[in-house]
Protein backbone atom coordinates (compact mmCIF):
# COMPACT_ATOMS: atom_id res chain seq x y z
CA UNK A 1 0.00 0.00 0.00
CA UNK A 2 1.51 3.39 -0.89
CA UNK A 3 2.25 5.62 1.42
CA UNK A 4 2.38 9.70 1.04
CA UNK A 5 4.58 11.99 2.81
CA UNK A 6 2.29 14.80 4.68
CA UNK A 7 2.62 18.62 3.84
CA UNK A 8 5.06 20.57 5.21
CA UNK A 9 5.02 23.15 7.98
CA UNK A 10 5.01 25.62 5.04
CA UNK A 11 2.11 24.39 3.27
CA UNK A 12 -1.53 26.12 3.85
CA UNK A 13 -4.19 24.01 3.41
CA UNK A 14 -6.08 26.50 1.10
CA UNK A 15 -3.57 25.17 -1.32
CA UNK A 16 -4.84 22.22 -4.00
CA UNK A 17 -3.21 19.08 -4.12
CA UNK A 18 -3.29 16.14 -6.58
CA UNK A 19 -3.03 12.60 -5.56
CA UNK A 20 -2.51 10.16 -8.07
CA UNK A 21 -2.80 6.65 -8.36
CA UNK A 22 -0.47 4.79 -9.85
CA UNK A 23 -1.05 0.63 -10.68
CA UNK A 24 1.64 -1.87 -10.54
CA UNK A 25 2.19 -1.78 -14.33
CA UNK A 26 2.38 2.03 -14.42
CA UNK A 27 -0.83 2.98 -15.25
CA UNK A 28 -2.37 6.31 -14.33
CA UNK A 29 -5.95 5.07 -12.92
CA UNK A 30 -6.93 8.02 -11.14
CA UNK A 31 -6.40 11.39 -10.83
CA UNK A 32 -8.23 12.84 -7.68
CA UNK A 33 -7.75 17.10 -6.79
CA UNK A 34 -8.56 17.74 -3.67
CA UNK A 35 -9.20 21.68 -1.87
CA UNK A 36 -8.86 23.19 0.81
CA UNK A 37 -12.38 21.45 2.58
CA UNK A 38 -10.53 17.80 2.44
CA UNK A 39 -13.15 16.75 0.32
CA UNK A 40 -12.35 16.10 -3.93
CA UNK A 41 -13.42 14.80 -7.05
CA UNK A 42 -11.82 12.45 -9.96
CA UNK A 43 -11.23 13.82 -13.16
CA UNK A 44 -11.82 11.78 -16.40
CA UNK A 45 -8.19 10.85 -17.51
CA UNK A 46 -7.37 8.44 -19.84
CA UNK A 47 -5.30 5.54 -18.99
CA UNK A 48 -1.74 5.95 -20.68
CA UNK A 49 1.49 4.29 -19.99
CA UNK A 50 4.24 5.61 -17.56
CA UNK A 51 6.84 3.79 -19.42
CA UNK A 52 5.78 3.51 -23.29
CA UNK A 53 9.05 2.95 -25.60
CA UNK A 54 8.72 2.75 -29.04
CA UNK A 55 9.40 -0.82 -30.56
CA UNK A 56 10.94 -1.86 -34.27
CA UNK A 57 9.00 -4.06 -35.94
CA UNK A 58 9.74 -5.83 -39.16
CA UNK A 59 6.43 -7.57 -40.45
CA UNK A 60 8.34 -10.16 -42.33
CA UNK A 61 10.73 -11.48 -40.27
CA UNK A 62 10.64 -15.16 -39.51
CA UNK A 63 12.77 -17.24 -37.05
CA UNK A 64 15.61 -13.90 -36.96
CA UNK A 65 15.12 -14.26 -40.77
CA UNK A 66 13.71 -11.82 -43.52
CA UNK A 67 13.32 -12.47 -47.30
CA UNK A 68 15.45 -11.21 -49.38
CA UNK A 69 14.07 -11.10 -52.63
CA UNK A 70 11.31 -8.21 -51.22
CA UNK A 71 12.08 -4.55 -50.36
CA UNK A 72 12.61 -4.68 -46.33
CA UNK A 73 10.07 -2.87 -44.66
CA UNK A 74 10.50 -1.33 -40.92
CA UNK A 75 8.07 0.06 -39.10
CA UNK A 76 8.02 1.80 -35.19
CA UNK A 77 5.05 1.40 -32.61
CA UNK A 78 4.78 4.44 -30.16
CA UNK A 79 6.88 6.87 -31.93
CA UNK A 80 7.46 8.56 -35.72
CA UNK A 81 11.50 7.78 -37.81
CA UNK A 82 13.78 10.26 -37.89
CA UNK A 83 16.27 8.28 -39.78
CA UNK A 84 17.30 5.15 -40.83
CA UNK A 85 20.29 3.02 -42.06
CA UNK A 86 20.51 -0.33 -43.07
CA UNK A 87 24.01 -1.84 -43.27
CA UNK A 88 25.35 -4.93 -44.58
CA UNK A 89 27.78 -6.49 -42.55
CA UNK A 90 30.61 -5.34 -45.81
CA UNK A 91 29.44 -1.75 -43.90
CA UNK A 92 27.71 -0.64 -47.08
CA UNK A 93 24.59 1.17 -46.38
CA UNK A 94 21.25 0.33 -48.34
CA UNK A 95 19.18 3.27 -49.64
CA UNK A 96 15.50 3.38 -48.59
CA UNK A 97 12.74 6.18 -47.79
CA UNK A 98 10.68 7.10 -44.65
CA UNK A 99 7.11 7.01 -45.60
CA UNK A 100 4.85 10.36 -45.13
CA UNK A 101 3.34 9.30 -41.85
CA UNK A 102 6.69 8.81 -40.41
CA UNK A 103 5.81 4.81 -38.70
CA UNK A 104 7.39 3.22 -42.07
CA UNK A 105 10.63 2.93 -43.95
CA UNK A 106 11.42 0.82 -46.90
CA UNK A 107 14.23 -0.22 -48.46
CA UNK A 108 15.33 0.66 -52.27
CA UNK A 109 15.68 -2.61 -54.37
CA UNK A 110 16.16 -6.13 -53.14
CA UNK A 111 18.50 -7.70 -50.42
CA UNK A 112 21.42 -10.09 -51.08
CA UNK A 113 20.91 -14.06 -49.73
CA UNK A 114 22.33 -15.35 -46.89
CA UNK A 115 23.53 -11.78 -45.68
CA UNK A 116 23.97 -10.39 -42.37
CA UNK A 117 21.96 -6.78 -41.65
CA UNK A 118 22.02 -4.38 -39.15
CA UNK A 119 19.33 -1.50 -38.69
CA UNK A 120 19.82 1.16 -37.10
CA UNK A 121 17.34 4.42 -36.11
CA UNK A 122 16.66 6.95 -34.53
CA UNK A 123 12.96 7.35 -33.34
CA UNK A 124 11.14 10.56 -31.73
CA UNK A 125 9.31 9.11 -28.28
CA UNK A 126 5.69 10.53 -27.94
CA UNK A 127 6.99 12.61 -25.14
CA UNK A 128 9.39 14.23 -28.12
CA UNK A 129 12.87 13.10 -26.90
CA UNK A 130 14.83 11.07 -29.98
CA UNK A 131 16.59 7.57 -29.02
CA UNK A 132 18.48 5.05 -30.94
CA UNK A 133 17.21 1.96 -31.34
CA UNK A 134 18.68 -0.99 -33.91
CA UNK A 135 17.98 -4.28 -34.94
CA UNK A 136 19.98 -7.51 -36.54
CA UNK A 137 18.71 -9.56 -38.62
CA UNK A 138 19.92 -12.42 -41.18
CA UNK A 139 18.45 -13.09 -45.39
CA UNK A 140 16.95 -16.02 -46.13
CA UNK A 141 18.78 -18.22 -49.03
CA UNK A 142 17.80 -18.16 -52.57
CA UNK A 143 16.24 -21.34 -54.45
CA UNK A 144 18.47 -20.87 -57.44
CA UNK A 145 22.28 -19.86 -56.83
CA UNK A 146 24.45 -18.27 -59.46
CA UNK A 147 28.00 -19.24 -59.68
CA UNK A 148 30.60 -18.37 -61.72
CA UNK A 149 34.23 -19.67 -63.22
CA UNK A 150 36.49 -16.95 -63.77
CA UNK A 151 39.83 -16.84 -65.81
CA UNK A 152 42.04 -16.19 -65.62
CA UNK A 153 42.56 -18.29 -62.85
CA UNK A 154 44.74 -18.16 -59.33
CA UNK A 155 48.30 -17.59 -59.93
CA UNK A 156 47.70 -17.30 -64.21
CA UNK A 157 49.99 -15.04 -66.42
CA UNK A 158 48.31 -13.84 -69.16
CA UNK A 159 49.08 -10.97 -71.43
CA UNK A 160 48.45 -7.46 -70.77
CA UNK A 161 45.22 -7.36 -73.49
CA UNK A 162 43.82 -10.38 -71.86
CA UNK A 163 40.61 -10.07 -70.39
CA UNK A 164 38.68 -10.99 -67.35
CA UNK A 165 36.46 -13.44 -68.49
CA UNK A 166 33.52 -15.06 -65.90
CA UNK A 167 31.39 -17.66 -67.42
CA UNK A 168 28.04 -17.74 -65.26
CA UNK A 169 26.63 -21.28 -64.68
CA UNK A 170 22.99 -19.79 -66.37
CA UNK A 171 22.04 -16.85 -68.95
CA UNK A 172 20.89 -13.45 -66.82
CA UNK A 173 18.44 -11.79 -68.52
CA UNK A 174 18.88 -8.44 -69.62
CA UNK A 175 17.06 -6.62 -66.85
CA UNK A 176 18.96 -8.23 -64.14
CA UNK A 177 22.93 -8.20 -65.72
CA UNK A 178 23.41 -4.65 -63.65
CA UNK A 179 22.67 -6.21 -60.69
CA UNK A 180 25.68 -9.11 -61.17
CA UNK A 181 27.71 -6.78 -62.38
CA UNK A 182 27.36 -4.63 -59.12
CA UNK A 183 28.15 -7.66 -57.40
CA UNK A 184 31.74 -8.33 -59.12
CA UNK A 185 34.75 -6.35 -58.67
CA UNK A 186 38.26 -6.23 -59.94
CA UNK A 187 41.17 -4.95 -58.71
CA UNK A 188 44.22 -4.17 -60.54
CA UNK A 189 47.75 -3.28 -59.80
CA UNK A 190 48.70 -1.07 -60.85
CA UNK A 191 45.32 0.93 -61.62
CA UNK A 192 43.57 0.36 -64.63
CA UNK A 193 40.09 1.64 -65.53
CA UNK A 194 37.82 -1.06 -67.22
CA UNK A 195 34.11 -2.35 -67.49
CA UNK A 196 32.37 -5.44 -68.29
CA UNK A 197 30.61 -6.13 -71.37
CA UNK A 198 28.53 -8.92 -71.85
CA UNK A 199 29.37 -11.15 -74.59
CA UNK A 200 26.62 -13.76 -74.29
CA UNK A 201 23.97 -13.80 -71.73
CA UNK A 202 25.48 -16.34 -69.67
CA UNK A 203 29.72 -14.78 -69.94
CA UNK A 204 30.86 -11.56 -70.16
CA UNK A 205 34.48 -9.74 -70.36
CA UNK A 206 36.12 -6.83 -68.08
CA UNK A 207 38.61 -4.83 -70.07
Amino acid sequence: MPTFRPLSRGATAAAAAAVVVIAASGAVLAVKELGSSGGGRTGNVAVTSLAQRPVLHLPRLVHGRVPWEHPLVLRVVRGSLTSVALIDRAGTVIDGHVESSGTRWVSEGRLQPLQSYVLRAMVREVTGATVPRSLTFRTTNASRHLTALLSPGDGNVVGVGSPVIVRLSRPVPANQRAVVEHRLAVSTQPYVVGAWHWITPQELHWR
